[in-house]
């Protein structure tokens, strides 16, 4: 308690507003970190005394030095282009994330010695999580260099299992409480990265690198290779598996944070990946074990860490791993780092349209007017109104019209015939629906009045008895895959443009399809099924790798957020890269225990699962708490626990109010 508020005491003093001294000209880097940000594993580093830890932290911060650690190496290659004039390195050996308000101390102290009196950086870099989670303990014990594995047993290996790891993990992230014999400190990365935003500067950006594998996969181990640096063979699945799960989950909290800071921009750079593991060629591995690795083995030095031997080296990357690190961060900088990142939404341009309880539509400016569209009646049911992907274009599906609406000059709009059922845009910004006759018509909403491609389904879809009208609503497009639903059936059918197609809900019972949404490259289908009394409660199944010649698809599961058995329902769901944006509310129990009632919820960001696992609750990331639908930047949110009333928002200001629908612009 004592260090978390010194730690707490130590940030608050380094706000702005605390600052005398105004924020200097020329853009600055600030390296935070740990040992494998600080270069621990670069041999012949000297010492960095520090005032704040009060310890030689081993710091590779290549000032004048030949040892250079990643976020040393990435500075001096992007300084000239960005005009950068000054980086701060304060990284330092065991350092967890309670300890940044040190190295935050550490940097002012510098900038204040030569009279800067900079108090934000316009990158701050650093990688957090590995001492939290003990990961250096768990070597220790896999190596059997505990005093407990030899207190009257045979050396065992490693002590911890890959669920007591993936616990810790979930601790990090701020998933699960913190467990004081299980995690070191009581700071997560969410929080980490809520503090950063004081010291960080509008529009800057946080570079956040994830961990490599320290020993290569044993099924590329020779047959009669048993160790890998004093490891054994059947200990490194767990320590891989850990590995990628602590990436996995370090990349979903970066992922969040940007919805929860749209004026920063966070990056998380899996190198992991890349320079560690680029492919299976052997000369483009680096663990420990393989063809030329860039992790140290066991090193020792007599007689400090409180250990018979001091074992930080181990285990770490060397020179070479640093300088192939610094060149994929100094590369990632390059290409997505622009400084410009704070929002700046025009006031006005449309962000979203809404329904109100009397089917009017209206449109919502960036400076939170709201625009009816007078003679457009629109009905509730996301699949009547839709965005174009570029945002140019609203349509709307009603009376047997389409209305494309130009949101540039929504005075301007185009009406075509159209007895069909549905409307989406696909990658190309064409919009889509379902004819009654079964055939999927394509338009383009800036010209003509006839649809410019038509596609005729090769399978039976659901009809009427008597007028044989197709039964099918068109819910969603990608680039050349259309999603259907059937209302009766529950099969939620995808096609392609030539009109193949397959059914992907084919489960028995079928699965009654709510929420849909698509990639915007066609490949991935999500939707939400379950109610919320179901055994695990409500879920979301991502269909991906469609084929269609022969048809192919896997299939993954993630359950709801608050864990199985929770009471709530889905509200929204839309892809936002390689994740899933999903709004979520927890309070939807009805009158008389009813399930299903919207209450008050919040939106959680979730990493679309492996093909075949069903994930865990702990891989969601809350966003914003009591919202309710959610599309990237912005979220709806209650103005009132029993209504259907809701206020668009982006996360600092309100948009619109009155809603009972609400779609939102690209």
């Amino acid at each position: 308690m004592i260090r978390a508020l010194a730690a707490a005491v130590l940030l608050l003093a380094m706000i702005p507003g605390n600052a005398v001294a105004e924020q200097p000209r020329g853009r600055a880097w600030l390296a935070l970190g740990d040992s494998y940000s600080s270069g621990e594993g670069i041999f012949n580093t000297p010492p960095a005394f520090s005032t704040q830890f009060d310890k030689e932290c081993m710091r590779a911060h290549g000032n004048g030095v030949q040892q250079t650690a990643w976020g040393a190496g990435a500075y001096q290659q992007v300084r000239d282009k960005f005009g950068m004039t000054t980086q701060r390195f304060v990284a330092c050996t065991g350092a967890i994330i309670d300890d940044v308000p040190k190295e935050l101390a550490e940097a002012r102290e510098s900038e204040q010695a030569e009279g800067t009196g900079r108090t934000k950086w316009d990158v701050v870099s650093f990688s957090f999580g590995g001492n939290n989670i003990k990961f250096s303990e768990v070597i220790f014990g896999c190596l059997n260099f505990r005093l407990e594995s030899w207190q009257g047993y045979k050396p065992t290996g490693c002590v911890e299992t890959e669920e007591q790891m993936r616990r810790r993990v979930d601790m990090l992230v701020g998933q699960t409480p913190i467990v004081a014999s299980e995690y070191a400190g009581q700071k997560t990365l969410p929080s980490l990265f809520d503090d950063l935003v004081d010291v960080v500067v509008p529009g800057g950006d946080v570079v956040v690198l994830g961990y490599p594998n320290v020993i290569e996969d044993p099924a590329r181990w020779s047959r009669f290779r048993k160790f890998c640096a004093g490891v054994k063979k059947s200990d490194v699945p767990m320590l891989r598996n850990t590995g990628s799960y602590l990436n996995e989950q370090i990349r979903n909290a970066v992922a969040a944070a940007n919805f929860r800071h749209p004026g920063i921009k966070f990056h998380f750079i899996d190198i992991a990946h890349n320079p560690y593991e680029l492919d299976d060629k052997p000369e483009n591995r680096h663990a420990r074990c393989t063809k030329e690795d860039w992790i140290n083995g066991v090193q020792f030095d007599v007689g400090q860490s409180g250990h018979k031997y001091y074992m930080n080296r181990s285990f770490h990357p060397n020179q070479k791993g640093h300088t192939a690190t610094a060149a994929v961060v100094a590369n990632h900088v390059r290409d997505n780092v622009t400084f410009d990142d704070v929002p700046r939404t025009d006031p006005n341009s449309v962000v979203a349209a809404y329904l109100t309880e009397s089917e009017q539509l209206n449109l919502v400016t960036g400076d939170g007017r709201t625009q009816p569209l007078p003679g457009i009646r629109a009905s509730r049911g996301s699949s009547v109104v839709a965005f174009s992907r570029d945002g140019k274009w609203l349509g709307v599906n009603n009376a047997k019209q389409i209305t494309f609406v130009n949101t540039a000059n929504p005075a301007q709009r185009r009406t075509v015939s159209c007895d069909c059922w549905g409307i989406a845009f696909d990658g190309d910004n064409h919009a889509a629906s379902l004819s009654r006759k079964g055939e999927i018509v394509v338009y383009d909403p800036a010209k003509g009045d006839q649809p410019i491609r038509t596609v005729s389904l090769d399978s039976e879809i659901d009809r009427d008895h008597e007028s044989r009208a197709a039964q099918v609503v068109l819910v969603a497009a990608g680039a050349g895959t259309y999603v259907l639903k059937e209302p009766e059936s529950g099969r939620l059918l995808v096609a392609d443009s030539s009109g193949a197609m397959m059914n992907v809900t084919n489960t028995d019972p079928p699965d009654y399809p709510g929420l849909v949404a698509v990639s915007a490259d066609g490949t991935r289908i999500a939707y939400a099924t379950g109610n919320d009394c179901g055994q695990k409660g409500p879920k979301i199944t991502v269909i991906r790798d469609i084929s269609f010649v022969p048809p192919v698809s896997h299939r993954s599961s993630v359950y709801n957020p608050d864990g199985d058995s929770a009471r709530g329902t889905f509200s929204s769901l839309a892809f936002d890269g390689d994740s899933l944006l999903a709004g979520w509310s927890t309070n939807a129990t009805g009158e008389y225990g009813a399930c299903g009632t919207r209450g008050a919820g919040g939106v959680w960001l979730t990493s679309v699962p492996a093909p075949g696992s069903e994930s865990q609750p702990g891989s969601w990331f809350q966003v914003r708490k009591d919202a309710g639908h959610a599309y990237r930047g912005l979220y709806t949110t209650p103005t009132s626990q029993t209504k259907d009333q809701w206020d668009l928002t982006d996360g600092t200001r309100t948009l619109g109010r009155n809603a009972v629908e609400i779609w939102f612009r690209p």
